[in-house]
């Protein structure tokens, strides 16, 4: 096989993802083998790259449009001109949450504790050692996990959260005697579900 110019790169990219064609039709009128347009563009007949590699992206723009507005990650991707992986790696998960931190300052300013807070909700584990093992506990540290003042662990992996599902934020905002609007989530969140 020989090596592709950058035309015939371009050519391919753009009669795949732009022209919208089958990876066998661009091989069969270029010439070139089936196992090499599939390597050069792969993917979906209707995937758009326009994102250059390497741009930057406003990520709190992302996270509202995402967040907030309630956009899919196609449509986030196409606003902002950048790849749907880019759209997952700063706002994965579902649609409808908000940001955590003023949360995070009403439960500071309460002087509620973690532990009442998850009392209150339900949220327990079960002990798996010591004297009252398989007693259940009010579960203080997935409160804190989720108002991001203790660290998330996994895969290796440790971060503070920056953002907090619309209801839970109004589960924790009514647990702490505040109301919810003033951390900026609504009671009625159903208008940022993903039909």
């Amino acid at each position: 096989m020989s090596r592709l110019s950058e035309f015939e790169l371009a050519r391919i990219q753009r009669m795949r993802y732009v022209e919208r064609r089958a990876a066998r039709d661009v091989a069969t009128e270029l010439g070139i083998s089936y196992k090499t347009v599939l390597y050069h563009a792969p993917g979906d007949v209707g995937a758009v790259r326009t994102c250059v590699r390497g741009a930057r992206v406003d990520v709190v723009r992302l996270r509202t449009l995402r967040y907030r507005d309630g956009l899919t990650v196609g449509a986030t991707a196409l606003e902002l001109g950048c790849e749907s992986s880019t759209v997952q790696r700063h706002a994965p998960g579902w649609v409808g949450k908000v940001d955590n931190t003023l949360l995070r300052q009403a439960f500071d300013a309460s002087g509620v504790r973690a532990v009442d807070v998850a009392r209150c909700l339900g949220w327990t584990y079960e002990r798996r050692s010591g004297r009252r093992a398989g007693a259940l506990e009010a579960d203080g540290s997935r409160v804190l996990r989720a108002l991001g003042l203790q660290q998330d662990v996994g895969h290796g992996h440790r971060s503070h959260r920056q953002m907090i599902d619309a209801e839970t934020a109004c589960l924790i905002a009514d647990a702490i005697g505040v109301p919810p609007d003033v951390v900026g989530a609504t009671e009625d969140m159903s208008h940022l579900i993903a039909v």
